[in-house]
């Protein structure tokens, strides 16, 4: 008898590696979480351009010696860490749901039979904490995902879509903007400084929100390619089901 490992699946079209009971199964529904939290990420980004708007109008009327009714220094400063803190929180829930997404997105690619992968699913998301590296391995793992979804049988002949470059582009500017923000913060100390410092801050926003508009539709496209392929696969009966049922006429 063969070992348990290397029995025959009735399916040969099904990877031994991974086991898909249905094709709404493997992933969206975390497509649909991922796009919620995206939406409320984006969301937050055009709170804090409303506030940060209204910053460089405060600051400048303090520097002009106008101070507008019922807002003291001490409430705009607290206004400030609770967004801030706000921003912080649906950054990092946003961020776990978005690598729990490309884990699974990228196991789901081995169920479709897809052969040669370079990045393995924790690789995928683990590319993401080193440093240098991530400044261009998590594109290509993305990459390879999206190809191994577009094609699983043929993955390294399809090439690389615009969407994936302009996501990839978006998600280093808003790293470099962001990384700006945080480094001068903490040495704007006048009026002057604090209000070039929000305009910069617009500037991150919007980019955010241009990203979590571009990954939105990245990982609706990925799922709605995955999803065919694997309703694709349902669909193929199994060796000898043809024949079932159909006795011979001898």
């Amino acid at each position: 008898m063969l070992p348990l490992t290397e029995r025959a699946d009735p399916n040969p079209y099904r990877s031994p590696r991974a086991n898909v009971a249905a094709p709404d199964a493997p992933l969206s529904a975390r497509t649909r979480s991922t796009k919620g939290m995206l939406l409320i990420y984006g969301a937050m980004a055009v709170l804090s351009i409303a506030f940060e708007v209204f910053s460089y109008v405060y600051l400048g009327q303090l520097a002009s010696g106008v101070r507008l009714a019922g807002i003291s220094p001490q409430l705009f400063d607290r206004t400030t860490r609770i967004l801030a803190f706000s921003q912080l929180g649906v950054f990092l829930v946003t961020g776990v749901l978005i690598l729990r997404w490309i884990y699974r997105a990228r196991e789901c690619v081995d169920a479709l039979s897809a052969i040669g992968m370079r990045f393995s699913p924790g690789w995928s998301i683990g590319w993401y904490f080193v440093p240098f590296a991530n400044l261009w391995k998590p594109f290509q793992a993305m990459n390879e995902i999206w190809k191994a979804s577009s094609a699983p049988q043929a993955w390294k002949d399809q090439p690389t879509p615009g969407l994936l470059r302009w996501w990839w582009g978006l998600w280093l500017l808003a790293s470099f903007l962001g990384q700006a923000v945080s480094r001068l913060s903490p040495h704007a100390r006048t009026l002057e400084n604090l209000q070039a410092l929000s305009l910069l801050s617009v500037a991150t926003s919007a980019t955010h929100i241009a990203l979590a508009a571009t990954l939105t539709a990245l990982i609706g496209s990925i799922d709605s390619m995955q999803r065919a392929h694997f309703a694709d696969l349902q669909a193929v009966p199994p060796p000898g089901a043809s024949s079932a049922g159909v006795q011979s006429p001898v």
